[in-house]
């Protein structure tokens, strides 16, 4: 019986031995394998700071591995190191380190903070990327979450710069990602007023696809559509108006867009205008109707144009400027149209008295034919058959 014991009592001595055994050499494969404390022996063996600024050193250097074995002691891959106000990406993109960029915008943490400035010149990882035209790169960093608002010069949008620099792919790139097109520069222009400025048509559709306002106010303070009609462009003028550009604004000027082509004697702009809904009886600040300023201008071309569009006829002016430049096609067409024939030029005398007195006969016969009253007065010579 007691051999048995002390059998026994043998063999659960040597199980204990077993156990602890195998517990001892777990715990040193442990120690010797487990993932974090391999990597602080690793970096210490190789004197990396297991800090942000090891992180931005091993960056600068191309250095993978040890970023990778700072994230695993979790150092934080998209933070900023204090000391030399860099972000490991910021650090590996100045060191010009493609495959190191590469491994940390796989990162979520680094992505997080693509918007974050260097301390030293307050450019992010973005504003980097396109001072060194990486469009590639860029790119990358707008579908990863980067805000593609950013500036070179404080005072000027990108956008705005962009233009104004004739960088071309930039401009494209920062409207194709969204900008905002309507930003105004420190000269309190917006972009398109500018382009409009310089007549770029190209421009002009780009940044209206992209949701300017075709109705901001151009370089001299009247509309963009008022400018481009009064320079003569007449695509332009028609991109603008598809857009949704207002053709009754009065600017600073104090005339519409259609007053200005009527001005200019263009039949094609004032026939555009008109089709997209411009009214023919606006008048600008000097109160002067488009059918008036046509009428003086003896334009009767355009006075036709302006009728056939509802212009009003019946303004006593039109008679009396048609009557004062002694244009019988004017007139005639004013009074075929319904103008009064009656009209008065003053001191109680009518257009018809006045045309007598000046011996104006092709006017008085088309304004009797037109129901000018002769009541009084010996016409027989004119043959109106209005003697009575």
């Amino acid at each position: 019986m007691t051999r048995f014991v002390q059998i026994i009592r043998n063999g659960f001595l040597a199980l204990a031995t077993l156990v602890i055994f195998g517990l001892l050499m777990g715990a040193n494969w442990y120690v010797r394998h487990d993932p974090e404390r391999k990597a602080r022996r690793l970096l210490n063996a190789q004197e990396t700071p297991i800090s942000e600024a090891g992180a931005v050193e091993s960056a600068q250097k191309g250095n993978s591995f040890n970023l990778e074995q700072l994230e695993l002691v979790a150092v934080d891959l998209g933070a900023v190191d204090g000391e030399s106000g860099l972000t490991p990406l910021m650090a590996a993109m100045r060191a010009e380190r493609a495959d190191v960029v590469d491994m940390l915008l796989s990162r979520e943490s680094v992505r997080a903070t693509l918007d974050t400035p260097a301390s030293d010149d307050g450019q992010n990882a973005l504003v980097m990327a396109l001072k060194a035209s990486d469009f590639g790169l860029a790119q990358r960093l707008v579908d990863l979450g980067a805000d593609p608002e950013v500036r070179f010069d404080p005072e000027w949008p990108l956008l705005v710069q962009s233009f104004r620099e004739q960088s071309g792919v930039l401009f494209d790139f920062l409207l194709t990602n969204g900008v905002a097109p309507d930003e105004v520069g420190p000269d309190g222009m917006t972009l398109l007023a500018q382009v409009v400025d310089q007549q770029n048509g190209e421009r002009i559709s780009q940044l209206l696809a992209a949701g300017a306002d075709p109705e901001a106010k151009g370089v001299t303070g009247d509309s963009l559509l008022m400018e481009t009609v009064r320079g003569g462009n007449h695509d332009l003028a028609e991109i603008l108006l598809k857009a949704g550009a207002a053709p009754d604004q009065i600017g600073a000027s104090g005339q519409t867009a259609l007053l200005a082509a009527v001005k200019a004697g263009s039949t094609a702009m004032v026939e555009m205008l008109l089709d997209h809904g411009a009214d023919p009886n606006l008048a600008g600040k000097d109160k002067r109707s488009p059918l008036e300023i046509a009428t003086r201008s003896q334009d009767v071309d355009l006075m036709q144009v302006l009728v056939d569009a509802g212009a009003d006829v019946r303004q006593n002016v039109l008679v009396k400027a048609a009557f004062q430049n002694r244009d019988l096609p004017a007139m005639t067409l004013l009074l075929r149209s319904g103008a009064d024939p009656e009209v008065k030029m003053g001191n109680g005398k009518t257009v018809l008295d006045l045309a007598l007195a000046g011996e104006a006969e092709n006017m008085a016969r088309a304004l009797l034919e037109a129901g000018a009253s002769a009541k009084g007065r010996l016409w027989s010579a004119l043959g109106t058959g209005n003697e009575s």
